[in-house]
């Protein structure tokens, strides 16, 4: 059906041929392929004829000089490229047109939701694109307007990532749909915070970003907000621990060669003074001999300001230079061209945000009850935040809740 050897830019990965094994594959090779078609439909939340959703989500992940050309926007229409693109797009349309109709009408168990569902979505909508094309002209614009618009690879369907124990990225599947909105207060903050990230994604000048202050203000509830007010504008998001930070350069080298503009997400940084990694992340920030990359910034949450350190012992040293050791260590702070101050909520805000939350839960409680359980909570939690009032409408959920059951 699908003959990958006769594809000069498309289909060099193995998985195309799971396409081929499904429809004219026997035996062994056809109950594996089924069984990669099923996985691959539950993972990612497909609907639909799961055949060319799985061929289509191959071209979105294919990762080939034409696709991230036109990621880059690059103009090829009358080049050598584009001319050897469309020979494969009319190989490709060809198995659109004449796959059977085996694995149509697929439904997952779980609908997809969040990016997962984002990712299904634009799957299901190429697919429908490049199954109405008229001409394999119209199937490559139609590749094309994809590649220009989203991306290729794992970036085209996925905004947010973690690095595992060898600093490869890995998706993050369940997102927190969260928006600026969502949060309660602290609007200045949220608007610097958020124009700086604008900038950024539109390739102007732009601040690495420290937000500190009292716990649970919400800072890094912010952060996960910038990325799905931002992510359809080409922001990507990858969480690094301090750990981490010496492995970097792998994953700089991949981030500087797309078109994204990519947040190094560190969350509740700081360092203790026989620490030694802030030395590697002053280096992500400045660059070394090789610049850092236009389209990469770090954006980090702390409860100090000064990340690094220090005691009294730091004061009365024998060090020669305990000058230069000194502002070796707070030299740091300095790298954040933005640093925004979270300051916990005086009690008034505390309740405003404990009405907010209960109102947004949809909870039955009376104003004065709410306040009399937010008082007695703060008490009994030794302070007021954020935090501590989403804490107590979770509680009065849960109790909202089991009281219906028993009704």
């Amino acid at each position: 059906m699908l003959n990958t050897e006769e594809l000069q830019i498309f289909g060099m990965s193995t998985a195309y041929a799971v396409f081929d094994d499904a429809v004219d594959g026997t035996g062994e090779r056809r109950r594996r392929a089924a069984a990669e078609l099923y996985r691959t439909g539950e993972q990612m939340g497909l609907t639909g004829d799961l055949l060319r959703l799985y061929l289509t989500l191959q071209l979105i992940r294919d990762e080939n000089p034409f696709s991230l050309a036109l990621e880059r926007r690059d103009a090829l229409p009358d080049g050598t490229l584009w001319k050897t693109a469309l020979a494969d797009a009319a190989l490709l349309r060809r198995a659109y047109v004449q796959a059977p109709l085996t694995y149509a009408g697929y439904k997952p168990m779980h609908a997809a939701q969040g990016a997962v569902g984002v990712a299904a979505q634009r799957i299901g909508a190429l697919t429908d694109s490049l199954c109405k094309a008229k001409s394999d002209q119209a199937f490559l614009e139609a590749l094309t307007s994809f590649y220009r618009t989203y991306g290729v690879g794992v970036f085209a369907l996925q905004y947010a990532f973690y690095l595992d124990q060898e600093n490869h990225l890995i998706p993050v599947r369940d997102f927190e749909q969260i928006r600026l909105s969502d949060l309660w207060g602290y609007e200045e903050q949220k608007k610097s915070i958020a124009e700086n990230t604008a900038a950024f994604v539109a390739g102007g000048q732009a601040n690495n970003v420290l937000l500190y202050g009292d716990s649970g203000t919400g800072k890094s509830s912010c952060i996960k907000a910038l990325l799905n007010e931002f992510a359809d504008a080409g922001l990507r998001m990858i969480q690094v621990h301090k750990h981490q930070l010496a492995g970097l350069q792998q994953v700089i080298s991949i981030a500087k060669e797309r078109n994204y503009a990519f947040v190094l997400y560190m969350d509740d940084l700081s360092f203790e003074d026989f620490e030694t990694e802030y030395k590697y992340l002053k280096a992500v920030m400045e660059g070394g001999l090789a610049p850092s990359p236009s389209n990469m910034l770090v954006y980090a949450t702390s409860n100090r300001r000064h990340l690094v350190r220090e005691s009294w012992a730091d004061r009365n040293t024998d060090d020669l230079h305990a000058n230069d050791t000194k502002q070796e260590k707070l030299s740091l702070y300095s790298r954040f061209g933005l640093a925004v101050y979270f300051e916990k909520p005086g009690q008034e805000d505390y309740f405003e945000i404990c009405r907010y939350l209960a109102h947004r839960r949809g909870l039955s409680v009376s104003d004065e009850e709410l306040i009399r359980q937010a008082r007695a909570f703060s008490v009994l939690r030794t302070g007021t935040s954020g935090r501590i009032a989403q804490q107590l409408v979770d509680m009065l959920a849960v109790k909202q809740n089991q009281q219906r059951g028993k009704d």
